[in-house]
C-alpha cells in the first residue's frame, strides 16, 4: 500500500512523525524500530496509537524507500 493511502487512513501526526523520524536514514540503511518509536512519541507525545500500529506504520514506510527495519523494540526475557 502507498504511503498516502495509509495517511489517509491514520492521524496525520503520526504518519508525519513517523516520515520525520525517518529521514534521518538513507535507502538500503538499517533502521531501529526502537530508535524510530520512540523519536516518534517524542514528536507526538500524545498519539494514542499502541506501539504495534505504530510499528506497521514504521515498517510500511521504510520498506517503501528500500530501508531495512530492526525488530528491537522488546526486551528480551
Amino acid at each position: 500500500m502507498p504511503a498516502s493511502q495509509i495517511a489517509a487512513s491514520l492521524d496525520p501526526d503520526a504518519y508525519d512523525a513517523v516520515f520525520t523520524a525517518l529521514l534521518e536514514y538513507h535507502p538500503n540503511d538499517t533502521i531501529s524500530v526502537r530508535t524510530v518509536l520512540g523519536e516518534v512519541r517524542r514528536l507526538v507525545p500524545g498519539c494514542a496509537f499502541p506501539d504495534e500500529e505504530m510499528v506497521a506504520l514504521i515498517v510500511t514506510m521504510a520498506t517503501g524507500t528500500t530501508m531495512a527495519v530492526s525488530f528491537d523494540q522488546r526486551e528480551a526475557a
